[in-house]
């Protein structure tokens, strides 16, 4: 419990640190090789960077490979391609957060592919690696915390992951079956304020996915779980 108590702290002590950073060219730079556009300021977090070492760990030996939610640059999806020489796509809800992925894809000339879609409703086929950093955030704490605000985001949807802030994870958890690969693995990362272990065990299971995985970010703030789909077992006498 003391845990859940401490997302407005946590909030509150690193949201300067994270703003200056994502305003700095040069920050994004090294903490994702990526380039950005003149002008644009990205939003990222704790989870973002989490997400790097798993997302390098699963790339490598992979052939393809989807971000769900780019965000407003694709950081990911561009530290993917360029770190494990993986092509990626990536889909976003929102277009105008399309629009200046794809602006920083052509300014770093990288193997990315970005284009609207909710969730997976505009993809087909199978990929051996989908990752996301879903919005996590219950939608009474963030606007407590006045997230959209506080944090320039573009938007509630950036960060609302409804009642109890699993509402986008569930609907990736539910699909991500269906798109990947024999032995695919899906990445996805919250802050663990928002999502113990057992809650994201039980949307796993019944989703027809299995943790093989769980890593830790800095402090333990947030935390990536990696997921495989469940293969049903070879009818008997086959």
């Amino acid at each position: 419990m003391a845990l859940r108590r401490l997302p407005a702290a946590i909030h509150r002590a690193l949201h300067p640190l994270v703003r200056r950073l994502r305003g700095h060219p040069w920050a994004v730079r090294a903490l994702f090789g990526v380039e950005l556009p003149r002008g644009l300021e990205v939003a990222f977090d704790t989870t973002t960077l989490a997400l790097r070492k798993p997302l390098l760990r699963r790339a490598r030996g992979a052939s393809s490979a989807l971000e769900i939610g780019v965000g407003q640059a694709a950081l990911l999806a561009l530290f993917v391609a360029r770190r494990a020489g993986v092509p990626v796509d990536g889909v976003d809800v929102s277009e105008a957060r399309v629009e200046s992925s794809r602006r920083t894809v052509e300014a770093n000339g990288l193997p990315v592919r970005v284009w609207r879609s909710d969730g997976f409703a505009e993809v087909r086929g199978r990929y051996d690696l989908v990752f996301s950093n879903p919005p996590y955030v219950p939608t009474a704490a963030g606007r407590a915390l006045e997230l959209t605000r506080r944090a320039r985001f573009d938007g509630d949807q950036v960060w609302d992951g409804g009642p109890d802030g699993t509402a986008v994870l569930a609907r990736i958890l539910r699909a991500a079956p269906e798109h990947l690969t024999p032995g695919g693995t899906l990445v996805v990362g919250v802050q663990r304020a928002y999502l113990a272990d057992a809650r994201l065990d039980e949307l796993a299971e019944a989703a027809g996915l299995r943790v093989i995985e769980r890593y830790d970010g800095l402090l333990g703030i947030s935390r990536v779980w990696v997921l495989r789909r469940v293969e049903a077992p070879p009818p008997e006498g086959g």
